[in-house]
C-alpha cells in the first residue's frame, strides 16, 4: 500500500514567488519607441512635402465647371438668368462717322477749320437775328483778313479766325473746279464784298444808307423802315457783326440775279462742304424773320451743322430749335 505524502500533512512549507511588475520595467522602452514613431512619422510628412513642391500643382475645379458637367445651377445664376430674360436689352447707338468729301485740290491742311472738332464743334453755331441781338459792345476775339476780298480798293475784310480759314479752302476748290474765272458781269471773280462789321457800321448802313434811300423813293419813315428790314438788319441783330458771314459774288453789286450765275449754283451746292450755309434760302422767308433771299449771303458754322441743315434743308433758326426739342 503506497503511502501519499501530503506535504501539508508532513508541515513541509512551500513559498511562491511574486511575479515581477513588468509594466514598470517596460515604461522606458515604450516611451523610447513613441518617440522614435513620432521622428519617423515627421519625416515621412516632410519628405511627401517635399517632393510635391516639384509637382504641377492642379486646382481644384472651380463650382462653375461642376455645374457644367452635372448641368446643375446655382440660385444665383438661376436668378441671373432669369433676369436676362425679362429685361430688355440696352439699346446703344453708334458714333457717327465722320464725314469727310472728296476735293480736286488739297485742302488737308484746312481740315480742322472746315470741320471744328470737340469743344470748337458747336462754338460757331450762334443764332442772331431780330429775337437774339449782339451787345452793341461786341466785337469777336480772333479777326483775320479774308484773302479773298475783291480787289477794287475796298478795305480788306475781315472774319474771325475758323471762318477766314474755311472761306480759303472754298475758294481753293472753286479754282480747281473751274469755278474762278474772270468774265463775269462785274469784271471781278467771285470774290468777298463784306464780312465782319461793328455795330456802329451797321447802324450807319440801316439808318444813314438805305433809310435815306427809302426814303427819297418817296416812302415814309415807317415804310421805309419795314422795307429797308427786307434786305438789311438793324443794328446789333446783324450776322455780320458775329464775323462768321460773307457777302460775295461776281455783280457789280449784291442783287438777286446772282443765283443765275454758276458760281451761285455752285456755291449752293457745295458750301456745306467747307462749313458754310446759304444763311437765307428762297423758301425760307418766313423763317428767317422776313429776311428775303440773299443767294449772296454764307454764313459759318462748321460742316458738322452745315451738312445737317444741308441735308434736312434747313435754315439757322429751324436747326436751333431742332437741336433744342431733340437734344
Amino acid at each position: 500500500m503506497a503511502n501519499n505524502v501530503n506535504p501539508r500533512r508532513n508541515n513541509i512549507q512551500y513559498t511562491r514567488r511574486k511575479p515581477k511588475n513588468r509594466k514598470n520595467n517596460d515604461a522606458p522602452l515604450r516611451i523610447l519607441m513613441l518617440i522614435l514613431a513620432a521622428a519617423v512619422c515627421c519625416s515621412v510628412v516632410f519628405l511627401v512635402n517635399y517632393l510635391k513642391e516639384d509637382e504641377p500643382v492642379n486646382e481644384l475645379p472651380k463650382e462653375t465647371d461642376f455645374q457644367q458637367t452635372t448641368g446643375e445651377k446655382d440660385d444665383t445664376q438661376k436668378q441671373t438668368e432669369d433676369e436676362q430674360t425679362t429685361e430688355k436689352p440696352v439699346e446703344t447707338t453708334p458714333p457717327e462717322p465722320i464725314y469727310v468729301p472728296e476735293f480736286k485740290a488739297d485742302l488737308s491742311e484746312y481740315e480742322m477749320y472746315m470741320n471744328p472738332q470737340g469743344e470748337q464743334r458747336d462754338a460757331y453755331l450762334v443764332l442772331v437775328n431780330i429775337d437774339n441781338p449782339l451787345g452793341s459792345d461786341y466785337v469777336p476775339p480772333d479777326l483775320v483778313n479774308v484773302k479773298s476780298t475783291r480787289k477794287d480798293g475796298r478795305a480788306t475784310q475781315k472774319l474771325r479766325e475758323y471762318a477766314a480759314k474755311a472761306l480759303e479752302a472754298l475758294m481753293l476748290e472753286a479754282e480747281a473746279c473751274g469755278v474762278i474765272k474772270k468774265n463775269t458781269p462785274s469784271g471781278y471773280p467771285l470774290s468777298v464784298m463784306s464780312a465782319y462789321r461793328s455795330y456802329d457800321y451797321q447802324r450807319y448802313l440801316f439808318y444813314d444808307v438805305y433809310l435815306v434811300q427809302e426814303m427819297n423813293r418817296g416812302l415814309s419813315r415807317e415804310a421805309a423802315e419795314k422795307k429797308v428790314a427786307t434786305y438789311s438788319n438793324r443794328p446789333g441783330t446783324s450776322e455780320h457783326q458775329s464775323g462768321l458771314c460773307v457777302d460775295m459774288h461776281t455783280l457789280p453789286s449784291a442783287g438777286q440775279a446772282f443765283k443765275n450765275e454758276a458760281e451761285a449754283k455752285w456755291l449752293a451746292e457745295n458750301c456745306y462742304k467747307f462749313g458754310f450755309i446759304l444763311r437765307y434760302p428762297e423758301d425760307k422767308i418766313e423763317q428767317t424773320k422776313g429776311i428775303m433771299y440773299e443767294p449772296w449771303h454764307f454764313r459759318y458754322v462748321g460742316r458738322y451743322h452745315a451738312k445737317k441743315m444741308y441735308d434736312m434743308n434747313m435754315c439757322l433758326e429751324e436747326y436751333t430749335e431742332y437741336l433744342k426739342n431733340n437734344g
